[in-house]
């Protein structure tokens, strides 16, 4: 079971300003870990496509883009901020389940795309079946099971119970990996202890300061004393791996 539709990323979408994708783009020093050549990849849930522009642009790898909820006028937005051809990325609309893709690639990524999933084993089973024997997966989402859930549950409901929590959880994760018999996984908290609450929530801008305010606090002090990269405090979560 999907946690979302059509009609709610369309509404998701109505805010987005494009903007140009840039060296050092969140999850980039992931990202420049993946195998230099002739490649290809698959973003997976990707619209707009800025990861797979990054691919393109700073990896020269063929990138295509799959996702059920295609803007067309913010794709072609996109693309011509960041001066890509629409040849450069292919862009396939539909459904992961049912589309019918051909070819497999050397890279299958997503970010924050398989926590909008009830079934977290048959998601990521699926990410697999585009992937070449060898290739190489690269699969994020968000930890909203510490501190950043409670922010996002508090002031940003709608979007909290859109994701499912036990895809969350990295012993289960790791256990899923297991049975899939990939090659080579790793599973691992991401990120500095970041707080934030999604552009299209309708906090007051006090409350908006005020978190702004203690992500900058927790950012400057976790660190050093150790306490980020954890359940309570990470925001991200990443799958990264083998075939």
């Amino acid at each position: 079971m999907e946690f979302t539709d059509k009609d709610y990323w369309a509404d998701y979408w109505k805010k987005y300003t494009p903007f140009v994708v840039r060296k050092d783009i969140l999850f980039s020093d992931l990202l420049d870990q993946m195998p230099d050549g002739d490649l290809s990849c698959l973003e997976i849930g990707g619209f707009p496509g800025s990861y797979g522009i990054y691919m393109h642009q700073y990896k020269h790898y063929a990138s295509t883009l799959l996702d059920f909820y295609i803007n067309d006028d913010i794709m072609n937005r996109t693309l011509q901020l960041n001066a890509v051809e629409k040849k450069d990325i292919e862009v396939i609309q539909g459904n992961v389940f049912e589309v019918n893709i051909e070819k497999q690639f050397d890279l299958v990524m997503s970010f924050g795309f398989i926590e909008h999933f009830s079934d977290t084993e048959a998601i990521l089973k699926k990410h697999f079946d585009f992937l070449k024997k060898g290739g190489s997966f690269l699969i994020t989402l968000p930890n909203l099971k510490g501190l950043l859930g409670k922010i996002t549950k508090k002031f940003d409901y709608d979007a909290f119970i859109t994701h499912n929590l036990e895809s969350m959880d990295i012993a289960h994760l790791k256990d899923i990996l297991r049975k899939t018999g990939v090659a080579h996984f790793d599973v691992f908290y991401y990120g500095p202890p970041y707080l934030y609450i999604n552009s299209n929530a309708d906090p007051s801008d006090t409350t908006r300061a005020l978190v702004s305010t203690l992500s900058s606090i927790m950012c400057k002090t976790l660190p050093k004393v150790g306490l980020h990269r954890n359940k309570w405090f990470s925001p991200n979560i990443v799958i990264i791996g083998k075939k």
